[in-house]
């Protein structure tokens, strides 16, 4: 069996936050700043709703609204607010309706290079997600462990990586695990495949994000935002998490709901 204890360099959606170094960038203190919170609500507009590099957002502002925060200021406050919104929502238990894809990819070149995920279909709901090193077994099972709270027999669906085919009936003993075969083969993965298109999509105008902490506030950014933020018409103008019946979290549009949380938790009040 995988061994329980994780590796150190593993970052899961439980660790994230300890484990890659976002902790040292705190919280907004709006007080101290040079700039006030609408600066730095419409530039988190960007680099965070909109998912834009630093630089393009740096060069918004300053042709657009006459203020000149640095790229690596705007860097930071996308670190600040994945960290705010990882208090607010990211430790939240999310349920998945009892079948749920799961596959991984490679991210650009990053220490942390493959990510893993999955998605509920019903909900479409990403209710575990994790980075490593490597596509080995004890990767694998870490991941694999966030859902085994479910307390549901679960109906898997992968692609044919043999370590799935290890690691699956060892950490979700009761689960039904369907490997596909082929895009043409029901059921297939492509519901994850887009999903991995979504994520990876706005990186190709990055150059490069070169911390554990750049690359998980980006995940953290765009995959709270997805879960709890943004309503979709395939769900009947829900978020997945509405949908999944955890409650609303919006407030007003999906920016709005992003800077509620993120003042939220700058400023320990409601």
């Amino acid at each position: 069996m995988p061994p329980q204890a994780q590796p150190e360099s593993w970052l899961t959606q439980k660790n994230v936050v300890s484990g890659c170094g976002l902790l040292e960038y705190g919280p907004f203190r709006f007080q101290r700043m040079r700039y006030s919170k609408q600066t730095v609500a419409i530039a988190l507009y960007f680099s965070v709703y909109i998912a834009l590099p630093a630089t393009t957002t740096a060069t918004i502002l300053k042709d657009l609204f006459s203020v000149s925060p640095s790229a690596d200021t705007i860097l930071i406050w996308t670190k600040k607010a994945a960290l705010c919104l990882y208090r607010e929502l990211g430790q939240l238990e999310l349920p998945v309706s009892g079948k749920v894809h799961i596959d991984e990819t490679f991210l650009f070149h990053n220490r942390h290079k493959v990510f893993w995920a999955s998605r509920d279909p019903v909900h479409r709901l990403i209710p575990a997600w994790s980075f490593s090193e490597y596509r080995d077994a004890v990767s694998c099972f870490n991941f694999l462990n966030q859902l085994s709270g479910n307390g549901q027999r679960l109906t898997v669906v992968s692609d044919g990586l043999p370590t799935y085919k290890t690691v699956v009936p060892i950490v979700l003993p009761g689960a039904r695990h369907i490997v596909y075969k082929g895009f043409d083969h029901l059921p297939n993965n492509n519901v994850i495949e887009r999903q991995h298109g979504w994520l990876k999509a706005p990186l190709r105008a990055f150059w490069g994000i070169k911390s554990k902490a750049g690359i998980v506030a980006y995940a953290l950014n765009r995959i709270l935002t997805y879960n709890f933020l943004i309503p979709q018409k395939a769900l009947g103008d829900k978020t997945p998490a509405e949908h999944a019946g955890l409650g609303t979290y919006r407030k007003g549009s999906p920016w709005q709901s992003l800077m509620y949380y993120v003042f939220k938790a700058s400023y320990g009040v409601a």
